[in-house]
């Protein structure tokens, strides 16, 4: 997946369509709603926003927060992922992602 910065939107067609979105040139929440995230989200496609602090204020409640961290004290190239959202709804779901067993 290349980042669309320069087309703000691009999109994959797979199985469930994937609509990989960058935020990063954005102005405003209202400019992010115009390229339709909204209609998107109804249709029920996945939807990765990249720089999505500049739009959380709209992004739905259940938004499950993916934060990709690089270094951390003595090991500089040492990669980290976050996951961040309403337990109820992405527990079960990250959980089975785990490896090993349950």
């Amino acid at each position: 997946v290349s980042s669309p910065t320069y087309v703000l939107e691009q999109v994959y067609p797979t199985r469930i369509p994937l609509h990989h979105y960058d935020a990063y040139r954005l102005s405003s929440d209202e400019e992010f709603l115009h390229l339709g995230f909204e209609e998107r989200l109804r249709e029920g496609d996945v939807l990765v926003v990249e720089w999505a602090d500049k739009v959380l204020r709209v992004l739905p409640p259940e938004t499950l927060i993916v934060r990709l961290l690089l270094g951390g004290g003595d090991e500089p190239t040492v990669r980290q992922i976050v996951l961040s959202g309403p337990a109820g709804k992405w527990r079960e779901r990250l959980f089975r992602l785990l490896p090993g067993p349950r």
